[in-house]
């Protein structure tokens, strides 16, 4: 039996007694019913529209830009966040769910909203298993649950698929956020996207954080990655007078994959991690 149909035989029947032939059939009741939601992030839009067909998104952020539906120029679901989220806009809205990568605010903001008495569903994963289990329990929220079931599945062969195909030797990586002003920043080791990249076959080198912090030239030199993923175009990095010493520059081991990819915990998680293992691999056969 395949893992969605299992789930949405678990979700929708409990069944309840012990001797056989004595089994009851009871409907599952969730404790709320959720047919509206706002987004405060540019990866829970993305989860939202393209996952959980029974909900209506009436509030997203400025950022939010995929699928076009939410945020194409034809788009009518009102803004409801900049910087920071127009709390009063939002009450006004009346959602039943307010969902949201947990790393874009700090917990006064969620207690705002907490305040305003709407439920909060947080996403805060920091690896692509614990991301696959969030999936499925805001599947379960939602009445999602072949939904999330099948697109957990899609993220977790994907890296099956790249640990089936594997590096050897394994090469250091680096993941960067190219600044224009000339200042870098890296993810660190304990990311999420740093986990992504890990699991399309790459060690990945960086300080012990779990987000994109400044790195300047020397402690890059210093880091001396075989291969650089960048978030966006790789130019501004690779015409970086500093880093022409840099051995992944130098060897023409650095690939850039759309910002939105890396750095967003959406409904394209399975598109990155595929993507990743192919720059790995494209780099480790000298492909240009």
């Amino acid at each position: 039996m395949s893992r969605a149909l299992l789930l949405t035989l678990l979700f929708v029947l409990a069944i309840s007694g012990c001797q056989p032939g004595h089994e009851e059939i009871r409907i599952l009741r969730r404790p709320k019913t959720i047919s509206s939601a706002v987004s405060l992030s540019p990866s829970t839009s993305e989860i939202i529209a393209s996952m959980s067909f029974g909900i209506k998104l009436v509030g997203r952020t400025a950022s939010c830009n995929f699928p076009p539906s939410v945020g194409g120029k034809d788009s009518k679901i009102p803004i409801v966040a900049q910087v920071k989220p127009d709390y009063e806009k939002i009450k006004s809205l009346n959602p039943d769910l307010v969902i949201l990568d947990g790393d874009l605010y700090n917990d006064q903001d969620k207690a705002q909203i907490k305040a305003l008495g709407i439920d909060i569903f947080e996403f805060k994963s920091k690896t692509v298993a614990d991301f696959a289990r969030e999936i499925l329990a805001y599947g379960s929220l939602v009445a999602a649950e072949s939904e999330a079931s099948l697109y957990a599945d899609k993220v977790l062969d994907e890296v099956k698929a790249s640990q089936g195909d594997p590096l050897n030797p394994q090469p250091k990586v680096a993941i960067i956020m190219p600044g224009k002003s000339g200042e870098h920043y890296i993810e660190g080791t304990k990311g999420f996207t740093a986990d992504c990249v890990r699991s399309a076959g790459g060690d990945i080198v960086g300080p012990e954080t779990d987000r994109f912090v400044p790195i300047d030239a020397e402690a890059l030199l210093k880091l001396n990655p075989d291969m650089i993923i960048t978030s966006g175009s790789p130019d501004v990095l690779i015409n970086d007078p500093r880093l022409k010493n840099l051995s992944a520059i130098s060897h023409l081991k650095v690939r850039g994959i759309s910002s939105d990819l890396v750095t967003r915990r959406g409904f394209r998680v399975d598109r990155f991690i595929r993507m990743s293992h192919q720059a790995l691999q494209n780099m480790a056969a000298g492909a240009k």
